[in-house]
């Protein structure tokens, strides 16, 4: 198989990676993961990093009920921004951001005690507890306070997932749409993502570097594929740029773009 077939199924990523790099005890002849997905994976979020998380936004969707003060996001890097549609009163609003300090300082009661309401701010939330703690329950901390936004019980999606704050809590339904820069979903025979259906050549050669890095201990030889990335890398960055600049007509705007990048 040629690279410019640009494979995007696993089997044919994977059969592509055996024909190039010749390691068949990694990837069976079938193109069954034999090993191969680890370095995968970890190419995958070697591109994910070396981009600025503008780039690849998504939309994670969720509706809500009354009462509902915190929102888990699984697989966020960066949480841009978040919208609220009123299912009750059909109207679409952007909830203002501010720091998990100033939000626990407004609203000192309780959350579950507070007054419901429409909700007007949000906050990246520190929803994951300790690691000395990590695995409890929320029936472990009974009769404590100021628990409610905790994340207990599944670890592994605690730490996979991120999530905001919103207050006032929710006073009837809404429904969210929340802008954030992910991180690639693990790969695996099943799951496709960004990287592996723009640009397989890009996700050959980064797991590639990371055969060299962590197998062969190969300094210079990841070096050489880093360059090899380069003009895959700059070429989207330059890409995500002109849409940003595209539709800039006012001098004044400039700025105002430019700094949520």
């Amino acid at each position: 198989m040629s690279i410019d077939t640009q494979p995007t199924d696993a089997q044919s990523l994977r059969l592509q990676l055996r024909s190039i790099v010749g390691r068949r005890d990694l990837i069976d002849e079938d193109g069954t993961d034999k090993g191969i997905d680890f370095y995968i994976n970890s190419g995958l979020r070697y591109l994910d990093q070396r981009l600025p998380v503008n780039f690849n936004l998504g939309r994670y969707l969720t509706q809500v009920s009354s009462g509902t003060y915190t929102i888990d996001i699984p697989n966020v890097r960066a949480i841009k921004r978040v919208w609220m549609f009123d299912e009750t009163g059909g109207a679409r609003t952007q909830l203002m951001k501010k720091s998990l300090s100033w939000l626990r300082s407004r609203f000192t009661e309780d959350w579950s005690d507070l007054t419901t309401g429409t909700p007007l701010y949000y906050a990246p939330n520190v929803h994951r507890p300790a690691p000395a703690q990590v695995g409890s329950v929320a029936s472990d901390f009974s009769g404590y306070s100021d628990i409610g936004d905790i994340t207990f019980g599944d670890h592994e999606a605690s730490y996979r997932a991120s999530g905001i704050l919103l207050l006032p809590p929710t006073d009837g339904t809404y429904t969210f749409n929340i802008v954030c820069a992910f991180h690639s979903t693990n790969f695996d025979s099943n799951t496709q993502s960004f990287w592996t259906v723009m640009y397989p050549e890009a996700v050959i050669l980064s797991t590639m570097r990371s055969i060299e890095q962590m197998l062969y201990r190969n300094d210079a030889g990841a070096d050489g594929f880093e360059k090899a990335l380069l003009p895959i890398l700059q070429g989207i960055d330059y890409d995500a740029v002109e849409q940003e600049m595209a539709e800039v007509h006012r001098v004044d705007l400039v700025p105002e773009r430019l700094s949520s990048r």
